[in-house]
């Protein structure tokens, strides 16, 4: 975990919770999320496999305008792809098959990290001590009783200009 200013470490801060009943709410989210999102911002996608990580980075290629015409599948097996948006780049990353972190430089993970665009990173808590204080933390977990839905938090640690950014974010609406 990070410190602050005074060497204290940092709480993360809970930006909101909520409960998606469908993919396609999961998809509406990702989409009002990426509507929000700026040059910059970099998203940690975790949850277990099959919460639909990749269902919500698909809305937030909808949200950030990224051209209907690309196709954003999983990036498991070519682990990152890229695509032209209202914010420069989105990048959409997914480290689960990568071993070891020396991967994260053979892939060019921290150029990406700081190359400006939107950076969405699945299962970059296999990479933890990587995680940049700014990141935004965006989980997803499965429903036990209703297979469909899935819970939804953000989380973010409070540094550089994320009030701003955790105002803006908290009032997030679907539909």
């Amino acid at each position: 975990m990070s410190d602050d200013a005074t060497g204290a470490p940092l709480e993360p801060l809970q930006i909101l919770s909520c409960d998606l009943p469908d993919p396609g709410a999961t998809f509406d989210f990702g989409v009002a999320l990426g509507r929000v999102l700026v040059a910059g911002d970099t998203l940690a996608l975790i949850g277990p496999l099959g919460a639909g990580k990749t269902h919500l980075a698909r809305g937030l290629a909808a949200g950030l305008e990224v051209p209907s015409d690309a196709w954003l599948t999983s990036p498991t097996f070519t682990l990152m792809a890229q695509f032209p948006c209202r914010e420069g780049t989105f990048y959409h990353l997914d480290l689960y098959r990568l071993g070891h972190e020396s991967a994260l430089w053979e892939l060019g993970f921290f150029d990406v990290l700081h190359a400006g665009g939107v950076v969405a990173v699945e299962w970059w808590d296999n990479f933890l001590d990587t995680l940049l204080p700014s990141t935004l933390v965006v989980r997803l977990d499965l429903v036990n009783d209703r297979p469909e839905a899935r819970t939804l938090e953000l989380w973010t640690l409070p540094t550089d200009d994320w009030e701003a950014r955790v105002a803006r974010l908290r009032r997030l609406r679907l539909g």
